[in-house]
């Protein structure tokens, strides 16, 4: 069973609580998540985000953007917050994998595969997943690329990161 959002770590009691019951059956948990929330320790979550990794199987880890600075200004939260909860869930053993939306012009520059490369060596990630940009509905009042990811540019990327990462 996949969990994706939004952001689901928001829910983090609500994951925790329905993880450990389907854990228990048997069934296979990915959660698809930016990691850039803060879980809290608190009672109903005594370990925060390690008790969810005892029961997620798989981590599907969107890396809104490699750079620091740039990863503040899209997401509005300092990259800290990713770089520790990835950390963290890799000091528990958990499964990781990194993904990046190729945004055109945005981050599938070779300055922001470059320091894709560099972020995911400094996290200990063998590999990365590329996934295709779809505008969204009103891209361009939002400032965003009204132009998918071509798919010269998403081969590109994985042909550049294939022997750095």
């Amino acid at each position: 069973m996949t969990f994706s959002g939004g952001e689901p770590l928001v829910h983090a009691r609500y994951l925790d609580s329905v993880g450990g019951i389907l854990a228990d059956t048997g069934v296979h948990i990915a959660l698809e998540t930016s990691l850039a929330v803060r879980v809290p320790q608190s009672e109903a979550l005594p370990e925060g985000l390690v008790s969810l990794a005892s029961r997620v199987s798989l981590w599907l880890v969107d890396i809104k953007h490699p750079e620091a600075a740039e990863y503040r200004r899209v997401t509005g939260v300092s990259q800290s917050i990713l770089t520790d909860n990835l950390a963290l869930l890799r000091r528990a053993g958990a499964e990781v994998i990194p993904r990046l939306v190729l945004v055109p012009g945005i981050t599938d520059t070779d300055s922001s595969l470059l320091a894709l490369s560099r972020f995911c060596a400094d996290a200990g990630f063998s590999r990365v997943e590329f996934l295709p940009y779809n505008p969204p509905p009103g891209a361009e009042a939002l400032g965003l690329p009204v132009t998918g990811t071509d798919p010269v540019a998403l081969e590109r990327a994985r042909r550049l990161l294939e022997h750095r990462v």
